[in-house]
């Protein structure tokens, strides 16, 4: 009898004792820093003693250290200016958070979040990482961080009347969903909200200055699932985010967000301080003409668009993170950057896993000129370009043509570095610490350049195979004009000139296997070469010897140095002329004053344009008119009738034939064509090269 009866009175206690449990009040928790009254004077012995859905109360004070919340808690500060966090600057981290909420249902108010700025307090300190979902944040300031908050792959947030400023980012949403943002002041980052692949976020009534809204993603939904009012804005005007069938766009925008939009012109507008004018996600036929953006973040940003031009547009002042610029091209196909002004930037123009783009006649002044990454089937030329390092830029990038373009650097004028197929041709290197340099690349085709005045050396190859490297002028470098490391094989040099390059026995090292400095009949002009010509056939009786330790040979060095002429014609891939007539561009290289030089155009062997010009010392570019009927035609430049002409090419000019063609032209292509003049004196016009 005693045991039937025991067992139910232990069950009935236990079911007593768990009511009781659950009925329980969560407690409040004071936490004070000078305060003997106070339950704890650190937060996060306050946390750690803790019980689930307990309020922890935290009065005015200095608090410095770091917070793990790994329990659902309400905090509650007494102010966000005198409830005053930072983190522990003695902790030895390289990054990381003064907050971390670790689980959902966290609620945090009323604190002024920031990074201690003494000692060697870290950089990359952010004021809160959210992991868990369903937190809400409201009336916190974040200041002097890296990111203000940080989400990573969570959901369900409110962020609502908090202040950020002077941080590098005010928040990053991470893969995030359904987060809102209400209320809410920004000032000065290069990013106010970050929607990074983030979806059905919505963002009304918040204040932004001197940034604005960044969206990035490889999905439609990190998109078109957001929620973006005109209640947002940006130095006072309305953030414009236009979607789908769009026809037009309002005058008044702080900024301009275009997504699955087409046959649209954003053009005419001026953006100050923002982060990204104009951002074109997953659009088509949209062009982006003569807008202005200064002492902003980002100018324009296209990402997983198509046949867009952006042309006109004046950019300056864009200090941007590392990996962005004035304009900046992701995940697209047939972009076309065309007669752009971007001065003053961290980088000009930056194309990253994109194919089909033609950055083209853009007048870049800035810390580094344009950058392609990871890309391929890209066209770069008539480009301007003044930079620190580098001017022209490919990392992994294949197929890709760099021609007619005029760098200036103080480093390196262009560097290519694991790409394949790549044909550098008809550029003007001048003035740059090093001209051409060659990583770890296949099949790259160095021809008809001109490069002078380098501080160090005119190209430099390594790691580089089956390199092909012709017609080019080398002159006045400090260093060895051509240099072939160990790794360096399969080179070919053949038919350039070398004047006055470096301060060894000879202007090029090779230090390589199996390169060759020959085409196997003739090789190079040295302005050092001192062997003879006794048959007369205008190749040197006796091999010119390079330096470095492979012992080459350049087996058949060119004696007739008076006249160096070479020419090639080919044609700029997708340019919208606007109704301009079509165009020859003749770029003339010469070391001395030529005057009354005939310069004569020929179409399909008809001399359409003849004029006498006097060429300076330098490089002279020549404009010619004409008009044609679409198909194929010959174009040539012949200067003066005495000097051959090596090559013409067939071009194609082919009318726009819709939004299938993938191709964009209007009236026809840009053509153009470079002559290079080694050596011609002035009034004899003939001058050997001592």
């Amino acid at each position: 009898m005693g045991t039937l009866w025991t067992v139910p009175v232990i069950v009935g206690m236990i079911a007593f004792s768990l009511g009781l449990l659950i009925a329980a009040e969560a407690r409040t928790i004071i936490v004070d820093d000078d305060w003997d009254g106070a339950d704890h004077s650190i937060i996060q012995d306050a946390i750690d003693a803790a019980d689930h859905n307990d309020t922890i109360r935290i009065h005015a004070g200095s608090y410095v250290e770091r917070l793990y919340i790994d329990k659902p808690l309400a905090l509650i500060g007494n102010g966000s200016v005198d409830t005053d966090l930072t983190q522990n600057g003695s902790e030895p981290i390289s990054f990381g958070a003064v907050a971390s909420i670790l689980v959902d249902g966290v609620s945090v108010s009323g604190l002024h979040i920031h990074r201690n700025l003494s000692g060697s307090a870290p950089y990359y300190v952010d004021g809160m990482w959210i992991y868990g979902s369903g937190s809400t944040l409201k009336r916190i300031d974040f200041s002097d961080l890296f990111h203000g908050i940080y989400f990573l792959a969570s959901a369900d947030h409110v962020i609502a009347n908090c202040s950020f400023i002077d941080n590098q980012c005010g928040s990053h949403t991470i893969q995030a969903r359904n987060c809102t943002f209400r209320g809410n002041a920004w000032s000065d980052h290069y990013y106010d909200i970050h929607l990074d692949r983030a979806t059905d976020c919505t963002l009304f009534d918040n204040h932004m200055s001197g940034c604005g809204v960044f969206i990035e993603g490889d999905d439609p939904d990190h998109w078109g699932t957001h929620s973006i009012d005109i209640s947002n804005l940006v130095n006072d005007l309305p953030v414009r985010f236009l979607r789908d069938n769009v026809t037009s766009i309002p005058d008044v925008a702080g900024q301009v967000i275009l997504f699955n939009a087409s046959g649209l012109a954003a053009k005419d507008r001026s953006f100050t301080a923002v982060t990204g004018a104009v951002q074109l996600g997953f659009c088509s036929d949209v062009s982006v003409e003569n807008v202005t953006v200064a002492d902003a973040n980002l100018g324009v940003v296209v990402q997983h668009s198509n046949d867009v031009l952006v042309s006109g547009c004046r950019m300056s002042d864009i200090t941007t993170l590392s990996y962005h610029g004035g304009i900046l091209v992701r995940h697209s196909t047939e972009v076309t950057v065309v007669t752009n002004d971007v001065q003053s930037n961290h980088i000009s123009i930056n194309v990253i896993s994109s194919s089909g783009i033609a950055i083209m006649d853009n007048d870049c002044d800035s810390a580094i000129g344009i950058i392609l990454s990871s890309s391929h089937d890209c066209v770069i030329s008539g480009n301007t370009i003044e930079s620190l390092d580098p001017g022209i830029g490919l990392n992994r990038t294949n197929d890709t043509v760099l021609r007619n373009n005029t760098v200036s650097a103080v480093g390196n004028a262009i560097i290519v570095a694991d790409s394949q197929g790549t044909g550098i041709v008809c550029n003007a290197l001048d003035d740059c610490g090093s001209g051409i340099r060659i990583y770890g690349s296949t099949g790259t085709d160095i021809a008809w350049n001109v490069i002078s005045d380098a501080r160090s050396r005119g190209i430099d190859l390594s790691r580089a195979h089956s390199t092909e490297i012709h017609h080019n002028a080398f002159s006045n470098g400090l260093d060895d004009a051509i240099d072939l490391d160990h790794e360096a094989s399969g080179t070919v040099v053949h038919h350039n000139t070398f004047v006055g390059n470096g301060n060894s026995s000879s202007q090029a090292r090779d230090s390589g296997g199996n390169n060759s400095w020959d085409n196997g009949s003739v090789g190079n002009r040295w302005s050092d070469y001192r062997g003879l010509d006794l048959d007369g056939d205008g190749i040197g009786d006796t091999p010119y010897r390079i330096g470095g330790t492979s012992g080459s040979l350049d087996r058949y060095p060119i004696v007739d140095v008076s006249y160096f002429v070479e020419l090639e014609l080919h044609s700029s891939r997708i340019i919208h002329l606007s109704g301009e007539p079509n165009a020859l561009y003749a770029r003339i290289a010469q070391n001395f004053p030529w005057d009354g030089a005939t310069v004569t155009f020929l179409l399909d062997g008809i001399v359409v344009d003849e004029r006498v010009v006097d060429l300076p010392e330098g490089t002279t570019t020549l404009r010619f008119g004409w008009s044609a009927s679409y198909g194929k035609h010959v174009l040539r430049v012949v200067l003066n009738e005495s000097i051959p002409i090596e090559e013409w090419m067939m071009v194609d000019v082919v009318r726009k034939s819709g939004a299938s063609a993938g191709l964009s032209f209007s009236t026809g292509h840009l053509f153009t064509a470079s002559m290079l003049v080694a050596a011609v004196a002035s009034g004899s016009r003939r001058r050997r090269l001592e």
